[in-house]
């Protein structure tokens, strides 16, 4: 078994919680696509993906962060305060 590696997995709290701060938004660009298609656009996943927040819960050994439960918290509140300030800005 290959253990994969990356920079993400060494990020701490805060370095996550700023990263969802820099990607609200981006991520609150497409509310009115995701709204229209209930769903989630592609280009939401892909910054998702490229932060490394699928990799949240994934233990480090695996190539993920290993957040525990209360930094994956804070990281999603961060991301939706973020998403819902700027989401006023674009809604018509």
């Amino acid at each position: 078994m290959e253990i994969v590696t990356d920079q993400t997995a060494f990020l701490k709290e805060k370095d996550l919680v700023n990263i969802a701060s820099k990607i609200g938004p981006v991520i609150s660009q497409y509310v009115n696509e995701e709204e229209n298609n209930g769903r989630l656009s592609s280009a939401v996943v892909e910054t998702l993906r490229e932060a490394g927040f699928f990799k949240l819960f994934l233990p480090k050994s695996l190539g993920g962060l290993q957040a525990d439960p209360v930094t994956t918290a804070k990281v999603i509140e961060e991301g939706a305060r973020q998403c819902f300030s700027n989401a006023d800005e674009t809604i018509d």
